[in-house]
């Protein structure tokens, strides 16, 4: 069995999560099978819901009081700064926290470049898809 690192869609949220993957073709397949069958998975966490920005990303606001910024009425210029930062744990807290459509107004900014404006409406897309679920 080996672990791969994977995004995955969760309640609408695109997380970050572990895929196992079994080699079915080698021959000790069928010594394992029994425990893999076995194997459960624990119930998912829930997160709570975001009001502010944590301090951690601040710095991203340089020209704005993060703390007075709530989610709820902020999102879009919240999802600008984290997701075009190419800081990868500012990116992945707003794929967390914020919703799918900051994140496809973010990809319609004048100043995105076309394969970033690409996954970002891939990513939109696929947390819609999974809030259909």
């Amino acid at each position: 069995m080996v672990a791969v690192p994977a995004l995955l869609r969760n309640s609408g949220r695109v997380v970050h999560g572990m895929i196992l993957e079994a080699n079915q073709i080698n021959k000790k397949w069928s010594e394992i099978l029994d425990d893999v069958l076995a194997t459960y998975l624990p119930a998912p966490r829930t997160t709570t819901k975001a009001k502010i920005v944590p301090r951690r990303f601040w710095h991203l606001f340089w020209n704005a009081q993060p703390a007075q910024l709530p989610i709820i009425e902020h999102a879009d210029f919240i999802a600008s700064r984290m997701l075009l930062s190419k800081d990868p744990l500012a990116a992945s807290w707003a794929i967390t926290y914020l919703p799918a459509s900051s994140i496809e107004r973010t990809a319609s900014l004048r100043q995105v470049n076309d394969r970033d404006r690409r996954w970002l409406r891939g990513l939109a897309q696929a947390m819609r898809e999974g809030a259909d679920t």
